[in-house]
């Protein structure tokens, strides 16, 4: 479908549900004379031709968009394409545009496919903080734009690296210059981008539930496509681990299916025994049980598998097996090793289980550690 036919085959939505251009224009909050500058071949703003597809036609909003994206010419577009392809994980596209801009002969054009290429390339890259922050420096912001991405990822630098605070601190900031961001979408992804990394410190770093599903909540309304979505589904499902098993396993195999769906099959590993986690808590039976890791949990059934480089997979060990023998030292050091881990919303399972045992309701510890 080229750009020509993504004209016709919209048009061709507006006459089956006998839409005008007056209405669609209405519902989509662009004026009429910009609809009408679309329809008859001229290029628009890249947002407005967003809002218009999923308005009109969002189950085909991928192909639509992916083909229309190749045959761009405004250099304000061909921003918005790169960051629309990277946060929808369209790859082909990715590709096809970072090429495209690389061989630009507008340099802002160019600098902006360097930053995604190298965004692409350090997926594939297993690079420490620092090498990761040092060749970020390699690139200067010459609009406000390019100054957030370049901020939103020297945040995922400390992110995935667990320093929490310093991440915080720069979604913060972050935000505060998002305001001034005038596209609707580069907004809304880089907002997206931001509850991203909020969710997980919220509940993790600050053990703070509600702010973690008001971010979440936010991925999910913004429809940004289904990785997003999964990591909004998965912190729904953890936030309500302790408070409610229907609700944690619903939100739990929704990102399961989203996964699935999307070939995800490490994650959806991953997530198989999160659910078996969930279910071994709340004693309902497992339904994923062919891990050697579950098996364990389940039996404390020894392993071969070396787990002393995995704080998380030894918490939880020392959690089950505290849970079974009633044992405060195991669960003490099981709550230890989340807190380390800097997972305080898990360090809460363990925690909960202590003040089920007499013998620690009636200790002097207990005030200590609560």
């Amino acid at each position: 479908m080229s750009e020509k036919n993504i004209r016709k085959h919209l048009k061709q939505v507006m006459e089956s549900k006998n839409l005008t251009q007056k209405q669609v224009s209405a519902n989509i909050n662009i004026s009429e004379a910009h609809l009408s500058k679309f329809m008859s071949g001229k290029e628009i703003v890249l947002s407005m031709v967003l809002d218009l597809v999923l308005f009109l036609d969002p189950e085909n909003e991928v192909e639509l968009m992916t083909n229309y994206l190749m045959e761009i010419k405004r250099k304000k577009n061909k921003r918005i394409a790169l960051e629309y392809a990277h946060t929808r994980q369209i790859q082909r596209l990715s590709e096809y545009l970072i090429q495209q801009g690389l061989n630009d002969s507008n340099n802002e054009v160019r600098e902006w496919s360097q930053i995604y290429q190298w965004q692409l390339q350090a997926k594939r890259t297993d690079y420490n903080e620092r090498e990761f922050l040092n060749e970020l420096k390699n690139f200067k912001a010459h609009s406000l734009e390019m100054e957030v991405l370049l901020m939103i990822l020297e945040m995922y630098g400390f992110f995935y690296n667990q320093k929490y605070e310093i991440s915080y601190h720069y979604v913060e900031e972050i935000k505060l210059k998002l305001d001034a961001v005038t596209d609707p979408f580069i907004k809304k992804a880089f907002s997206v981008r931001l509850d991203e990394a909020l969710a997980h410190i919220a509940l993790k770093y600050n053990d703070d539930e509600i702010e973690a599903r008001t971010a979440a909540s936010r991925i999910l309304g913004a429809k940004l496509g289904p990785t997003f979505d999964s990591t909004a589904f998965f912190i729904l499902g953890l936030s309500y681990m302790t408070e409610s098993y229907e609700g944690s396993y619903r939100f739990f195999k929704k990102c399961l299916l989203i996964n699935k769906e999307i070939g995800r099959y490490n994650v959806v590993e991953d997530l198989k025994e999160q659910i078996s986690i969930l279910q071994l808590y709340w004693r309902k039976p497992v339904e994923f049980s062919n891990s050697i890791f579950i098996k364990q949990l389940m039996h404390g059934e020894s392993s071969t598998v070396d787990y002393s480089s995995d704080k998380q997979k030894q918490a939880f060990l020392l959690l089950f097996e505290g849970i079974r023998e009633a044992d405060c030292d195991k669960l003490l050091l099981s709550m230890h090793l989340f807190v380390n881990n800097k997972d305080l919303f898990r360090a809460r399972l363990p925690k909960i289980q202590l003040l089920k045992i007499d013998s620690f309701k009636n200790s002097n510890l207990k005030e200590v550690i609560m």
